[in-house]
């Protein structure tokens, strides 16, 4: 088992594993921005790449609304984690998905209603008022889906599997990448592209849920922990 592995490993070995899997993600990450930028502002044009940036750097303080509960999951499931206490971690986790997930609901809600005055207040000009429009449900579902997730990567750093999270971050930059790449040069814009990144998105966190069981068997995902004194906790 991949937990029992972890488990078993010796402290330096673990560490060295988590080290290679970050530095392979920050490689990546800056290959690709090198290279794959002036792709996509080729393709798309100023003014719609402009359009893309812009309503990602607005909307992304959606994540704010984390109110710091990424990291008091990372603290609490390290601490529980340590003394195997796998119904407390199990609190946890279920607690700060539905924090996570309701607050997530709301900034979506919230966006998509008013969005139009986003777009005013952003300033975009009205010949890409149209097209903003349509990008910003993607762009928006993507960084609530982000938030959404917050507990089960802050319980994977919790639990010192930084390798986890880099193979899922590399993989969705990836297929992100190559997606991008290919509507647009297959003559689609950045209706599609956006949607691509949705997508590569929910892969990620499909495949970070996926790993976290493998990871922790011992997890109890049930509604019924979802308690008070947890949520007073991380908060």
């Amino acid at each position: 088992m991949d937990n029992e592995h972890t488990a078993q490993s010796p402290p330096g070995s673990r560490f060295l594993r988590n080290v290679i899997w970050g530095w392979l993600g920050v490689a990546l990450n800056l290959l690709l921005g090198i290279f794959l930028s002036p792709i996509i502002i080729r393709k798309l044009g100023v003014e719609q790449y402009g359009v893309w940036v812009l309503l990602f750097s607005l909307l992304d303080y959606i994540r704010l609304f984390d109110f710091g509960f990424r990291p008091a999951v990372v603290n609490a499931s390290a601490r529980y984690a340590a003394a195997r206490d796998w119904e407390s971690v199990s609190r946890t986790v279920v607690t700060a998905l539905a924090y996570s997930a309701l607050i997530s609901a709301a900034c979506l809600v919230a966006v998509i209603t008013w969005r139009h005055r986003l777009l005013e207040t952003a300033n975009v000009s009205p010949p890409l008022h149209a097209l903003a429009l349509a990008v910003v449900v993607p762009v928006s579902l993507t960084v609530g889906a982000r938030l959404a997730t917050y507990p089960l990567t802050g319980v994977l750093e919790g639990l010192q599997r930084f390798d986890v999270l880099s193979r899922a971050y590399m993989g969705a930059l990836f297929v992100r990448s190559v997606g991008s790449l290919s509507v647009l040069f297959a003559g689609f814009g950045l209706r599609a592209m956006a949607w691509v990144v949705l997508a590569s998105q929910a892969g990620e966190s499909i495949y970070t849920w996926y790993r976290l069981r493998q990871v922790c068997p011992q997890l109890a995902m049930s509604p019924s922990l979802i308690t008070h004194s947890t949520l007073v906790e991380l908060f």
